[in-house]
């Protein structure tokens, strides 16, 4: 009988199956006695006290312009789990378990390497997103999460809220739209109950996540017509439903439903407007980028799902993900003259100098 050859976190990278690897990171905390996972899920925060190697500190919200919920620092002793305390438990919840993720990438024997190992400029978003999908795995574990993102309904995300007290309502966005396949075309969002505001869109495939400054007047109508109704749940025509970018650029071709809880929030579901359908964009002129990377050189429309590069706030491109700026220059050891690999610069691994 052929060996089995076991899987390896390069392989699950590869695979882009990042709740595979949050489960093995939370695996290896619970199998070395550091957390108990189900004190974990009810509260984190109590569990979390009783982690011989780190610390939760509290920090008053620095205001609704900061976007820092929660950051890890692991140059203390013991480490420290940092919360900006919105006075929710629910998002606090999520804050302090997306944080916790951090550590346990950092304290994992095997994943630093492999996180290392990837281009400077992937390594940051790698580590948020196997952060977030941590945070999720804890308080939605795939396992008993009985939702089909493919068919999956504005009222079948509300119930899941209400049937998982302890977690927020974008760590349960997070943990959906993390299980569904890019040909499901979803896009979920949180939004007020007047569907004035969106605060947190995720998406996957052919849908746009539509900013949250962004009006969205299909959702606000759709809000509208949902608090009148019983149900609290409303669904659009898919002749008139559209959501807007903020190119101006609106995406059409899809159906829009909403559902409000009662809490002055609700949740707004996307997806194409037939089983086999695509979802058009109409309006303006879509631009046209070319990437500026040499042995790219590919053109490419210019989409608001594209990811947009926080330091030059260009387009980075959908192919090879480089932006406009400056190509990070090289380290070289200054005793032999030899280029630094990732894990070298890192610290992760010792360089050997060939003089």
């Amino acid at each position: 009988m052929p060996m089995k050859i076991p899987i390896t976190f390069d392989d699950l990278l590869e695979r882009g199956q990042y709740s595979e690897i949050a489960r093995r990171l939370l695996n290896h905390e619970i199998e070395n006695e550091h957390i108990e996972l189900s004190e974990l899920r009810e509260n984190p925060f109590v569990a979390l006290e009783r982690h011989p190697n780190l610390r939760v500190v509290y920090e008053s919200t620095t205001g609704a312009e900061c976007s820092v919920a929660g950051y890890f620092r692991a140059d203390t002793d013991p480490a420290e789990l940092v919360v900006n305390s919105s006075g929710l438990h629910r998002r606090d919840s999520f804050t302090v378990l997306h944080e916790y993720g951090h550590y346990v990438q950092a304290a994992h024997p095997e994943w630093p390497d492999t996180l290392h190992m990837q281009e400077n400029k992937f390594q940051d978003s790698i580590n948020e997103r196997v952060a977030d999908e941590f945070a999720a795995e804890v308080l939605f574990p795939a396992s008993t999460l009985v939702l089909d993102p493919s068919t999956i309904s504005a009222i079948e995300v509300r119930e899941a809220f209400i049937e998982h007290p302890s977690a927020s309502r974008s760590a349960l966005v997070h943990r959906i739209v993390s299980l569904a396949h890019d040909s499901d075309d979803l896009m979920i969002a949180v939004i007020t109950d007047n569907g004035s505001s969106i605060l947190l869109a995720k998406s996957t495939g052919n849908l746009m996540s539509p900013a949250r400054d962004i009006d969205q007047p299909s959702l606000r109508n759709l809000a509208k017509d949902a608090s009148r109704s019983s149900s609290k749940n409303a669904r659009g025509n898919s002749t008139h439903n559209f959501l807007k970018a903020r190119s101006g650029v609106k995406q059409t071709n899809i159906r829009l439903e909403v559902a409000l809880d009662n809490n002055g929030y609700g949740f707004a579901v996307a997806r194409r407007a037939t089983r086999f359908g695509t979802p058009r964009w109409t309006g303006r002129p879509v631009k046209k980028g070319l990437c500026s990377n040499p042995s790219c050189d590919q053109y490419f429309e210019i989409r608001e799902s594209l990811r947009e590069c926080s330091k030059c706030r260009e387009w980075s491109c959908p192919y090879c993900l480089t932006c406009h700026c400056d190509p990070t220059t090289l380290d070289f050891c200054n005793t032999c003259g030899s280029q630094l690999t990732p894990g070298e610069k890192s610290g992760i691994a010792e360089h050997e100098c060939f003089v």
